[in-house]
């Protein structure tokens, strides 16, 4: 059932992915920007191209999605759970990474 849950997961980042970079949407990240404390939050508020903030707010969807379809009684998706939290951890310490994967990825 994990590995179903991990399928998902990338095919819905694909495809939200994809949509969102053809798409205008807000230009407003998932976080309030005048609360910006890191150096990557802050990359991501003076981007002037707002492509930074609508991969936030795409990011910051997805996964909210994600989460409130797993299942919060099952030992399986307490640990799926606890693994998107690390993830997210992650992809909010390595953003600037990410967005270099990104745009790669659609070169």
């Amino acid at each position: 059932m994990f590995e179903t849950t991990k399928i998902l997961f990338i095919t819905l980042s694909v495809i939200l992915l994809s949509q969102s970079l053809n798409a205008k949407s807000s230009t407003k990240p998932s976080f309030d920007c005048a609360k910006a404390k890191s150096n990557v939050e802050k990359m991501i508020c003076n981007d002037k191209s707002g492509e930074l903030q609508r991969l936030d707010r795409l990011y910051s969807k997805l996964y909210f999605s994600i989460l409130k379809n797993i299942p919060k009684d099952t030992k399986e998706g307490k640990e799926t759970r606890k693994q998107m939290q690390k993830f997210a951890k992650n992809f909010k310490d390595y953003r600037d990474n990410m967005r270099c994967f990104l745009l790669a990825l659609n070169d």
